[in-house]
This record gives C-alpha cells, sequence and structure tokens, in this order.
C-alpha cells in the first residue's frame, strides 16, 4: 500500500509547471519505486489568469499563498516562487506548522538561512 503525500506548490512557472507534470505523468513509476504517491492538493500563484501548459483540477489553483501552507490537506510544501519574498515568509510559516519544505532558492537562502 502506497502512501499519500499531499503537495502544496508555491509558483507554477517553468519549474513549477514541469514538477506539476512529472507528479502526473510519472505517478506510476514513482509509486512503483518509492512507495509514495504525491498528490498536489493546492498551488499558489500570483496570477490565476495566466495561461499554464498544464491541466489543473478545479479548486487547486490560487492567488492566496498563505492558504496553501494553511491548507490541513497540505503534506509537503515545494517553493519554486524564487525571490525573497513572499517566499521567505511562506516558507517559514510553513515550517513552523511542522511541515517539511523543498526549495532550491539560492537568493532566500543566502539571506535567510539562519532563520
Amino acid at each position: 500500500m502506497e502512501r499519500i503525500i499531499g503537495v502544496g506548490l508555491l509558483g507554477a512557472g517553468t519549474v513549477g509547471g514541469t514538477l506539476v507534470e512529472r507528479l502526473t505523468t510519472e505517478s506510476d513509476a514513482i509509486a512503483a519505486k518509492t512507495g509514495l504517491a504525491f498528490d498536489v492538493r493546492k498551488i499558489g500563484v500570483r496570477d490565476v489568469l495566466r495561461p499554464r501548459p498544464f491541466v489543473v483540477p478545479d479548486g487547486v489553483l490560487t492567488d492566496d499563498l498563505a492558504s496553501v501552507v494553511d491548507d490541513p490537506t497540505v503534506d509537503l510544501v515545494v517553493e519554486v516562487m524564487g525571490g525573497r519574498e513572499p517566499a521567505g515568509d511562506l516558507i517559514l510559516a510553513a515550517l513552523q506548522a511542522g511541515k517539511p519544505v523543498v526549495t532550491a532558492n539560492k537568493e532566500l537562502i543566502a539571506a535567510r538561512g539562519p532563520e
């Protein structure tokens, strides 16, 4: 039996969009290798009207970025929006809520890493 991980994504540009596509199209292979099923529960973006090259189920896309972190069905937060803010405060809120965070935001880590 696979464990389901609810994913909250902050940002859905090139990197975020690719992640959503991979988690969707390669879900069976990922589950077979890891025993984990990653379910994208919420995606926070700056502009919900911007066209996206991937399919987003109703209710998943939001411009209320804090709601991604606050969503009780989100177990893991992935930050791919870049920049210092609002990414920094959102990551800090996720960590304070006990949620693991994945980011490659070098600018933010350099500026606020010790936090």
